[in-house]
């Protein structure tokens, strides 16, 4: 049985009340923008997703009222300003995993930190990695 383009998203649009959302390793999801639907979203992983549209998803993760933690490391489909782009969007973010993204140079590092004063740490690594984690 063949599953239709876009079977996944149009059933997430239905679940407008989640606050945590795991879609990790999906390679049939190509956009995000079941995102607008979901107001109460706070934690988002999107780990390995190499398959969404980046141009759609900064204006779905920018439209993301409250998140506190997103994981979007193995996304390389992302460009250093998109990252920049999103994270510095919104100032609730107290999780943020963009291992290798992108190469994050560290005017974009510090342009989202600025953003998000609510980060405890900040990990640069030589291969590109950005972590930063709040205090929870």
């Amino acid at each position: 049985m063949e599953v239709p383009e876009q079977y996944i998203e149009d059933g997430l649009c239905c679940c407008t009340q989640l606050r945590e959302l795991d879609i990790s390793y999906n390679r049939s999801i190509m956009n995000l923008t079941f995102l607008f639907k979901m107001p109460n979203l706070e934690i988002l992983n999107i780990e390995y997703c190499c398959n969404v549209d980046a141009e759609t998803a900064v204006q779905a993760l920018k439209s993301l009222q409250r998140p506190k933690k997103v994981v979007m490391a193995l996304c390389k489909q992302f460009t250093m300003e998109q990252i920049c782009e999103i994270f510095c969007s919104n100032n609730s973010y107290v999780h943020i995993d963009v291992e290798n993204c992108s190469h994050l140079s560290v005017k974009c590092s510090k342009a989202i930190l600025q953003a998000n004063l609510s980060y405890g740490v900040l990990c640069l690594l030589p291969f590109g990695v950005l972590l930063l984690s709040g205090w929870s």
